[in-house]
């Protein structure tokens, strides 16, 4: 190696620019080592979707449905409460583009007291999963529906979770 100091014992500019460069083209190659993971990660993934049937989510939201529904048959179902999930899985599982559900069905998915039901199903209004649309020939009537908001956050659920039902082909 080259003089590593020169008079006085301070470092030359010349060999601490070496240094650094080799420092910084170290750093440089890790990082690409993690951006080539992630890359390799990635292609798995979409790799793998793109031999995967689309999922039927009205059958999957059913699926999972139903098996909260069968706990019931091993716990006590007050020990479980998720009445908006239930609405959630009820409404998209019930789904058919522009068809909605009364709201009785909602409360009866929820399996909560109808006063408690009609508390979450304004919760999820108000935070714009679901709407409330009047019933045309009966004013007393409220349906409900998923919103496009919240149609497409439970199908990005479902997509994250593995398949329960035999929704895929």
């Amino acid at each position: 190696m080259m003089g590593r100091f020169v008079s006085g014992g301070t470092m030359s500019r010349q060999e601490s620019a070496v240094e650094r460069a080799q420092r910084l083209t170290a750093e440089l190659a890790q990082e690409l080592a993690r951006i080539s993971e992630q890359t390799s990660a990635m292609r798995q993934l979409l790799e793998r979707d793109a031999h995967r049937a689309p999922l039927d989510y009205p059958a999957e939201a059913r699926t999972l449905f139903d098996d909260r529904r069968r706990r019931a048959d091993h716990f006590d179902p007050s020990i479980f409460g998720e009445p908006a999930w239930d609405m959630m899985l009820d409404l998209l599982g019930t789904y058919k583009a522009g068809r909605s559900v009364p709201v009785s069905n909602c409360c009866a998915a929820a399996a909560v007291p109808s006063d408690t039901a009609i508390r979450w199903i304004r919760h999820l209004e108000r935070r714009g999963l679901v709407k409330l649309l009047p019933d045309p020939f009966d004013e007393r009537q409220l349906y409900a529906q998923l919103t496009e908001n919240g149609l497409a956050r439970m199908k990005t659920y479902l997509d994250t979770v593995p398949p329960r039902s035999e929704a895929r082909a």
